[in-house]
């Protein structure tokens, strides 16, 4: 998706905010606020997928901050 939106007319600042937007709304399990996080990481991650042209770097990232929030979760668990 995020590709095929890049080479469109809307370029790279449109991919980002159509995949970050469509990410965010899919997690409606959250609050506004939690949802206004993810779209903000999404920005995050798009600019990444930019700047480093490749795909490796946003999953590294999203990886980190899936490990972070285990760790987080389980902390508060104890």
């Amino acid at each position: 998706m995020f590709v095929g939106l890049q080479h469109s007319r809307i370029g790279d600042v449109g991919a980002i905010l159509i995949t970050s937007v469509t990410w965010a709304v899919t997690h409606l399990q959250y609050d506004l606020f939690g949802i206004g996080i993810i779209f903000a990481m999404g920005i995050l991650l798009g600019v990444a997928r930019i700047r480093s042209n490749s795909l490796y770097v946003p999953l590294a990232m999203h990886g980190l901050m899936n490990l972070v929030a285990t760790l987080e979760a389980a902390w508060v668990m104890r």
